[in-house]
């Protein structure tokens, strides 16, 4: 079981992945392959800026960027206790681990889309890691929750000081005074809701640009309607939430369990997406949001 703090949460995790289904699937039905290309190189866009992010923030505080310290405590997000995994191994220069439980790829088989859930897991992984090593690292992911033939997803990264300059900066086997990791990044300072909030204004936008970039108008026709499907399943699923929790959907429950605004994007929909993608989003997402909610 679950307490209600963490119910919170997880809805917010799954807003991400519905989002992520909708536009993708719209792509994919209309575009076809190139729609699959530009599905691709969005979440390989949206894996890179996150890993060149954590990257970043480890620099910043002072902490050496290797996979040991990322794995202890580098989230941009809270973690969703419905992911349950066992660590096989966890250095500075070796991550190996397997996924048992995902809520991701629930959802995405929940709503008949396992196999574009594949792709964003075949893409975002090799994506992330590459970001945060600038390129050095070697990602795979050999097993997937979303293929009906695994149990289990395995990850294994490996980040080896033959492969950068100035290796001692990062792994401390090589420098001693190197400090160590001892709380995680997000929390200090953090916004549980608002980093939730971040990272789906970020996917939207890696999707919207990458099918503009590719496609031209038939991109962002597709995205559109994407948007329109999305609304219409966010709604559905956040009237489920209300009704489990015997809760009325409220401003505040809004507040507490969908990731942004239904109104407006405020300043982060201003940092990080163009006008054309606000545009996209409140003639085809907002607004239909909020009529299909009839928030009280």
């Amino acid at each position: 079981m679950y307490n209600i703090h963490e119910i919170k949460l997880q809805n917010q995790q799954d807003c991400i992945s519905l989002l992520y289904l909708c536009l993708a699937s719209e792509l994919l039905s209309l575009c076809g392959r190139r729609g699959e290309e530009a599905v691709q190189k969005a979440v390989r866009r949206y894996g890179e800026t996150r890993g060149t992010s954590a990257r970043k923030r480890l620099e910043l505080a002072g902490i050496p960027a290797n996979l040991k310290n990322l794995a202890d405590g580098e989230n941009d997000c809270p973690v969703d206790p419905r992911f349950r995994k066992a660590e096989l191994a966890r250095t500075e220069q070796v991550h190996l681990w397997e996924v048992y439980t995902c809520p991701m790829a629930d959802l995405w088989k929940r709503m008949q889309g396992a196999q574009i859930g594949r792709l964003y897991c075949d893409e975002y992984c090799r994506a992330f890691y590459h970001g945060f090593s600038d390129g050095a690292a070697q990602a795979n992911i050999t097993d997937m929750l979303t293929c009906p033939r695994n149990n289990h997803c395995r990850f294994s990264v490996y980040y080896r000081p033959s492969n950068i300059e100035e290796p001692s900066r990062i792994f401390s086997s090589l420098d001693t005074r190197t400090p160590e990791l001892t709380e995680p990044i997000w929390s200090v300072g953090g916004n549980e809701s608002g980093s939730f909030g971040r990272l789906w204004f970020l996917l939207f936008h890696c999707m919207a640009a990458q099918a503009e970039e590719l496609l031209e108008n038939e991109g962002l026709s597709a995205v559109a309607l994407g948007l329109r499907r999305l609304a219409r399943e966010q709604a559905a699923e956040l009237r489920r939430h209300a009704a489990d929790t015997k809760t009325s959907l409220t401003d505040k429950f809004l507040a507490e369990n969908f990731p942004i605004s239904i109104r407006s994007g405020g300043e982060t929909e201003k940092e990080l997406c163009s006008e054309k993608e606000s545009r996209l989003l409140q003639a085809n997402f907002y607004s239909v949001l909020e009529r299909e909610l009839n928030v009280e």
